[in-house]
């Protein structure tokens, strides 16, 4: 059987770390959503349980995302942030690390 070239070693490590990239995205939306007040978790339609809305799991967000058409999920997301953006207080500096790709602030919106 012959060797693994080193292209073919490059390859399967850029892939690993594309997937803990991503799956760190995935924990950081979780972390996000975890940290959501009941208000907040109400309007995304969280599942109630024992008089408490609770956020799904890591897990769940990474599988619903990976089958959503991205133009679907921008269209409702869009849509979404007509409805609720306005009633969400931002302060300026939030606002800033909002604005900016490159940051790596978790973002918390005061609700």
């Amino acid at each position: 059987m012959p060797k693994a070239t080193s292209s073919a070693v490059h390859r399967v490590g850029h892939r690993r770390r594309g997937h803990l990239v991503r799956d760190a995205r995935y924990r950081a939306m979780s972390d996000w959503a975890n940290s959501l007040g009941s208000k907040a978790r109400e309007r995304f339609r969280c599942r109630r349980e024992n008089g408490r809305y609770v956020v799904p799991s890591q897990y769940v967000i990474r599988n619903v995302l990976i089958r959503i058409d991205p133009s679907d999920l921008d269209r409702s997301l869009q849509r979404w942030n007509e409805t609720y953006g306005n009633k969400t207080k931002v302060s300026p500096s939030t606002a800033k690390s909002c604005a900016t790709p490159s940051t790596s602030k978790v973002i918390k919106p005061t609700l």
